[in-house]
Formats: C-alpha cells, structure tokens, sequence
C-alpha cells in the first residue's frame, strides 16, 4: 500500500511538472516571413529578414498561383520593388501570398516622421 502510495506521488508530480514545462515551450511555428525585399529575379524575392548582424537573406519562390497584394489590394509580381516589408506566407516551399505593408514605413534617424507621399499628404485638407 505504502508503494502503491509513493508511485501515485510521483505519477503526480510528474504530471504538474509536464503541464508547466508544456506551458514554456512554443506551441507553433512562425506561419509567415516579414522582410524587406531585397532584390526580385524572375519569379524568385530575396527578403533580408532581421536587422544589423542577425541579418539573413532568404530566397522565396512564387509561382502562377501565388496571389500578390499591397495593403491587401492585388497586384501583380511586377508592382512589387525592392526596399518594400513584405509578409510571406508560408515559411517553406512555393509563396502562396505575398503582401506589401506600406503602412510600416521606416521613420528617419532623427525620429521625425515619415515623408509625406502623394497619396498620403502631411496635412490633408479639412
């Protein structure tokens, strides 16, 4: 009985130590790729994903079936340019979606904002 005790113990403890590590651990992999596009060969976008040493070029391949969007409105492979942060979807094989975000522009060294563009003036008319 004694046995019988300590066994039951321990199964739970080693249960409440399972559920805790299980909590910590990641549950998923990322689903999409952000990055700058840094050069467009044909139907093959280099990204560079990450910032200064970290910095990693990652080649993604599309194909007649990747659907392209900017801001979420489609376009074609060739309205993409080099510089701009796209999200691709997935993160391995052919691109099924790749998004242009021109929402996140990089704000100048000195931390003022963004220069205006023609369809997004600095101070609109009211």
């Amino acid at each position: 009985m004694r046995n019988a005790s300590k066994f039951l113990a321990g199964l739970v403890v080693l249960a409440l130590v399972s559920v805790v590590g299980a909590k910590d651990a990641p549950t998923s992999k990322p689903s999409l790729l952000h990055g700058h596009i840094k050069k467009i060969d044909g139907k093959v976008i280099t990204l560079t994903i990450g910032k200064g040493e970290k910095a990693k070029d990652v080649e993604v391949t599309t194909d007649e079936n990747t659907h392209f969007t900017i801001d979420h409105n489609p376009v074609k492979l060739e309205d993409l340019k080099e510089g701009e942060l796209a999200a691709v979807t997935p993160i391995e094989g052919v691109a099924t979606h790749v998004d242009i975000n021109t929402t996140h522009k990089k704000k100048p060294a000195d931390g003022s904002a963004p220069a205006p563009t023609a369809d997004k003036p600095a101070n609109p008319a009211k």
